[in-house]
């Protein structure tokens, strides 16, 4: 009997476990790039060009964080990124080159909450979290229209 109740509390453990896991999460883009993989610089500018410039943090910042960060800069907008874990750090889109999940600046907030249904609205912003470690913010000028987005991952 005891060994019949401990198998049904294990299968049905097990069943909760595996539908949890096959909850497919939102994947975030910027362009065709996924944000949340590791990547070496190469791979960024296959994915969405080459940059217009390209600056490095330098010697302060590997000192005080123990490495470099690089900031590919695309127009007005720009990504940084951690040198040795190629981590995205922060995004930050002031115009149209680039995207997230295919809005970009100029978007309508009703195509910002349709395509990121798990948003929080604060003040002049839509807010995504997610796991605990990153958000994406929209904030939206006096048209409704997405002026900025920034992404930033909480370290």
């Amino acid at each position: 009997m005891k060994n019949t109740i401990k198998i049904i509390l294990n299968l049905a453990f097990l069943t909760i476990l595996i539908s949890c896991k096959t909850v497919t999460a939102q994947e975030y883009f910027v362009n065709d790039f996924n944000i949340s993989s590791e990547f070496n610089q190469s791979e960024i500018i296959s994915k969405i060009g080459t940059p217009d410039s390209i600056s490095e943090g330098g010697s302060e910042i590997v000192q005080e964080f123990g490495y470099n960060t690089y900031i590919y800069k695309y127009g007005a907008s720009y990504i940084d990124f951690k040198d040795e874990s190629h981590a995205i750090t922060s995004i930050t889109i002031k115009d149209t080159k680039l995207s997230i999940n295919g809005i970009t600046v100029g978007a309508s907030k009703s195509e910002v909450k349709s395509k990121f249904e798990n948003h929080e609205e604060i003040n002049d912003r839509l807010v995504v979290r997610f796991q605990d470690y990153a958000a994406i913010s929209f904030v939206f000028d006096t048209n409704g229209l997405v002026s900025k987005i920034s992404y930033v991952v909480f370290t």
